[in-house]
């Protein structure tokens, strides 16, 4: 036994004959282990300790998924300005042709040389815009998928919190008894 860490102090004998006593006193004489007094105290300080690691980690999850919707959002405000900015520049166009009525020939459009200087700039402004919007469809495809990830760990992470104050609910309870 002394392999185990275990020693022997005395024997009890036990006899129905015997008194009580005999029994009882050499239970009485065995060291009492100081170390393992606040063993339940110490392991409730380390399921809180744990349980504030998960609630940090929860806190940490919510916080980057927030901040990954909210570049959503401002990539979302950038595509909707440079829909507006399109949509302008194509109002504009339209009206840089100057539509005339003939009377011996077809009626037809005309524009003067700085008229035509401004359309192909508009068309090109459109062309650059139509190009942002893609490169910003692409960004924003991968701020969701970015976003998508975030909220796995963030579920993730409450479904741990959730498990982990569970058990602190019945240490809490069984400790009671102790």
């Amino acid at each position: 036994m002394s392999d185990e860490g275990l020693t022997v102090e005395t024997f009890i004998r036990f006899s129905s004959k015997a008194p009580i006593d005999d029994i009882m006193n050499p239970i009485k004489t065995v060291k009492h282990l100081s170390e393992k007094e606040y063993y339940i105290y110490d392991l409730g300080q380390y399921i809180q300790g744990i349980t504030s690691l998960f609630e940090n980690a929860v806190k940490e999850a919510n916080d980057n998924y927030q901040e990954a919707m909210s570049n959503i959002h401002k990539i979302d405000n950038e595509f909707i300005n440079k829909t507006h900015s399109l949509e302008d520049n194509c109002e504009t166009a339209v009206e840089i042709p100057k539509f005339k009525e003939r009377l011996f020939r077809k009626d037809d459009y005309e524009m003067s040389k700085e008229e035509y200087g401004n359309l192909c700039n508009i068309l090109n402004l459109s062309c650059q815009n139509v190009n942002d919007m893609l490169v910003i469809y692409d960004a924003k495809t991968n701020l969701v998928a970015d976003a998508q990830y975030k909220w796995s760990i963030l579920c993730d992470a409450k479904s741990a919190l959730q498990s982990v104050i569970e058990i602190k609910s019945k240490f809490d309870k069984l400790s009671k008894k102790f």
